[in-house]
């Protein structure tokens, strides 16, 4: 292999430094006991890319993916850097309506999918001639179907010989779509890439635990690989010269993942605060039964953490080393915030940001604003799509991307130590009595009781105040608590002001959450508004 210029640095290349130094070492693990080595990886890969030329593709044509988590999407990803494919993964939880938005407004000609979604999939190619091609993975023989392991058997394990530059196109997501339809995310390779660097080199200890001692990191792959968190953790994987191996899992279930960080004895983990919920859930003797001590690095993201889950995760895995991350679709990961950090100042502290990542807090036109003062957050990253802009939707690129800068929407203020605080979306602020109520510190008043096991707080219609501020709440199981209770110690914990203490309280057995497990604030303000009605 030829030394590397910085043009060079694909995600194919990089890996092939892991294969030529460990080919029978484990590349990945699946929760169901398969194991796939990098020479596997390799050929395999190779084999899908030359099987997807044999069919017409050329460099350049966008590919889709649309399966939950699998082996395949690291052959997948793989193979679309070697053959200079522009990877389409398509959220695999939406409603069939929105796939199929997603497949035209892509503009795939080839989908690889799972048996689950045929009807699905043999819809979409009637009303979207641009698919030309049908690729599945297992299944039943089909007509008018090519059975993936049929094509990389009938194809070359030659290696692919296409000059592929880091800055063309490599990655078209999607956001989740709650709000609207969801927006096309088009990212360089580099750009890809990025949110792969940026997430292992906070999992802190990998590069030291791989250069001190010769462990390797195992890395545990929770969120969905079809979004760029999981994305991300198959393209690290890939890149990181052979010193991780992941441990990928098709579905969260709080007792096999303690299972699977048992056995395969897994050292650093992505995990989201809605995780920690049914963590809490679980019985002492399930906690007791599985040793999690190998587990020292996890990220939780990609949000706020608050103190309750902090000390949970802590608590449930006692010789890790926790920090949150802040990052979405556009920017891929963009600040951290050590548990020390946390501990320290707020849970709300987003931290500082990521190397090479700007951010600031400025007005709606992208204009900085005073230190302290509260305004919308600004971010500025390699990790940003191609020409700063959505997916043929310039409509959307002009609400969100001023100067250079992107802003996910969310509001904070920055102090004079350089820290960004996170006060909340713009559309989850509650105006109450003329007073904007900010929620996640109201939420962090709620969580200190100790029958509380979660918190969401939004604004419901109320005739006096406009907005009133309502507390859903999930209990912990076994303990009992009242409206009146929990209203009156909000009241006399002294932190909240007057207008932020909630007015009305509702105890519900879950939270809606989204594809990316995080917390549907407008279907609980539907809720909320519902229950008051």
């Amino acid at each position: 292999m030829a030394i590397l210029n910085a043009g060079d640095i694909t995600i194919h290349k990089a890996f092939e430094i892991g294969l030529r130094r460990n080919p029978d070492n484990t590349i990945q693990v699946f929760e169901d006991g398969r194991r796939q080595t990098f020479a596997e990886i390799e050929n395999r890969s190779n084999r899908l890319g030359n099987g997807l030329m044999t069919l017409g593709l050329t460099k350049g044509d966008h590919i889709g993916m649309l399966a939950t988590n699998c082996p395949e999407f690291m052959e997948y990803y793989l193979a679309m850097s070697k053959a200079g494919f522009v990877c389409v993964p398509i959220n695999a939880w939406l409603s069939p309506d929105r796939i199929a938005y997603i497949a035209q407004h892509s503009e795939i000609k080839a989908l690889i999918f799972e048996p689950a979604f045929l009807r699905t999939v043999s819809e979409l190619i009637k009303e979207i001639p641009a698919i030309k091609h049908l690729i599945m993975i297992g299944g039943e023989k089909e007509s008018h179907v090519i059975p993936y392991e049929e094509l990389l058997q009938g194809s070359s394990e030659n290696r692919i010989e296409i000059d592929v530059n880091t800055a063309a196109p490599h990655l078209l997501t999607y956001t989740s779509g709650t709000t609207g339809m969801p927006k096309g995310v088009l990212k360089s390779m580099y750009a890809d890439m990025i949110h792969a660097i940026y997430s292992f080199s906070y999992f802190s200890g990998v590069y030291f635990r791989a250069h001190n001692d010769g462990d390797r990191n195992t890395l545990m792959c929770i969120p969905p690989q079809f979004h760029i968190g999981g994305e991300s953790m198959a393209v690290g994987t890939l890149i990181t010269g052979g010193i991780t191996k992941l441990v990928l899992v098709h579905t969260f279930e709080p007792e096999k993942i303690l299972k699977l960080i048992h056995e395969e004895k897994v050292t650093s983990a992505w995990i989201l605060p809605t995780m920690v919920y049914a963590f809490r859930m679980l019985p002492r003797e399930i906690l007791d039964k599985y040793d999690v001590s190998s587990m020292k690095y996890i990220i939780c993201g990609s949000t706020t953490l608050s103190s309750n889950d902090r000390n949970d995760l802590l608590s449930f895995f006692p010789g890790a080393d926790l920090g949150a991350s802040y990052a979405c679709t556009e920017t891929a990961m963009c600040s951290f915030a050590h548990q020390n950090v946390l501990k320290q100042t707020k849970p709300e502290n987003l931290g500082k940001p990521c190397m090479f990542c700007d951010m600031m807090v400025g007005d709606e036109q992208a204009n900085e604003i005073p230190r302290g003062e509260t305004g919308i957050i600004w971010i500025r990253t390699p990790g940003l799509p191609i020409n700063n802009e959505y997916y043929k939707n310039p409509e959307q690129t002009a609400k969100s991307f001023q100067k250079g800068w992107f802003s996910p929407g969310d509001v904070g203020h920055m102090d004079e130590d350089g820290y960004i605080y996170y006060v909340g979306r713009s559309d989850d602020i509650i105006m109450s009595g003329g007073e904007k109520v900010a929620p996640f510190a109201i939420e962090e008043a709620v969580l200190m009781h100790e029958a509380v096991n979660s918190c969401v707080v939004v604004g419901a219609p109320d005739e006096k105040w406009g907005e009133c501020v309502t507390a859903m709440v999930l209990r912990n199981p076994g303990m009992e608590l009242s409206e009146t209770e929990l209203i009156d110690f909000c009241r006399k914990q002294g932190s909240l002001a007057k207008f932020e203490i909630p007015k009305r309280v509702f105890f519900v057995d879950s939270f809606p959450t989204g594809t990316t497990g995080k917390v549907l604030r407008n279907s609980i303000r539907k809720m909320a508004k519902e229950l008051i009605e």
